[in-house]
């Protein structure tokens, strides 16, 4: 999984898009940047998805989903409070098992901090229910 967030990542920086138009806009503090994408760009149910990030080298970076409705992605459970080194390549992911089936969407927030800047910035992906 690393890998495919890795390439399309890595595809998606120049044109600022996520995984084929998803990529939410740069936040910046300082000259951190912090880009957030989603593999599957809608994810299916029952199917495992990943948030990755894209910043700075050495940061530190968690990560919540939250569905339309206002609940905690339990699958993401997991990865609450638990940050996450970025290595040198820049890229981190969380990788988590969606099984909702009555929401249609969510958001993902994501933190991420390097010698003292700290950006937060938010991601909204889409979810298909049993049935499409």
């Amino acid at each position: 999984m690393q890998y495919l967030a890795q390439r399309t990542l890595a595809a998606g920086v120049l044109s600022a898009t996520c995984l084929v138009g998803l990529f939410t806009p740069v936040h910046a503090a300082a000259k951190l940047t912090v880009k957030v994408a989603f593999a599957p760009t809608v994810i299916p149910y029952d199917s495992s998805a990943v948030l990755a990030v894209k910043t700075s080298p050495g940061a530190t970076c968690s990560a919540t989903v939250v569905y339309a409705n206002g609940k905690a992605a339990q699958g993401f459970a997991k990865h609450v409070g638990k940050a996450v080194h970025v290595p040198k390549g820049g890229i981190s992911e969380w990788v988590w098992h969606e099984q909702v089936t009555k929401n249609k969407a969510g958001t993902a927030t994501v933190r991420c901090s390097l010698n003292g800047s700290t950006v937060v910035t938010k991601a909204k992906f889409k979810l298909t229910s049993v049935g499409g």
